[in-house]
């Protein structure tokens, strides 16, 4: 995605074993995860509803990851591209 230029500062990727020391300005790392008591609530937060957040915990808990974006609309339309691209999907889209 850096490559493609976008603004790695509006990227968080979350996964089971990944912790991204540099994240989204306003978002949270996993220190302010566990104290949002977990990840759930935190998704909850973003303005991802209640059962989508769950899903998204149960495929992070399979090993899979969750790539956040923030950003303008070009933003989110350029990670889905890059996302689609290399055989990811994507899960939803928020407007926050």
């Amino acid at each position: 995605m850096e490559q493609a230029g976008l603004d790695t500062h509006k990227i968080s990727i979350l996964g089971q074993a990944y912790q991204d020391t540099e994240h989204v300005q306003g978002s949270l790392n996993w220190k302010d995860i566990a104290r949002a008591e977990g990840l759930a609530s935190v998704l909850v937060g973003l303005g991802i509803s209640s059962d989508e957040a769950l899903k998204y915990k149960a495929e992070i808990k399979a090993g899979k990851f969750l790539v956040l974006v923030l950003g303008l609309s070009q933003d989110i339309i350029q990670a889905n591209q890059i996302l689609h691209q290399i055989g990811h999907r994507t899960l939803a889209e928020v407007n926050a």
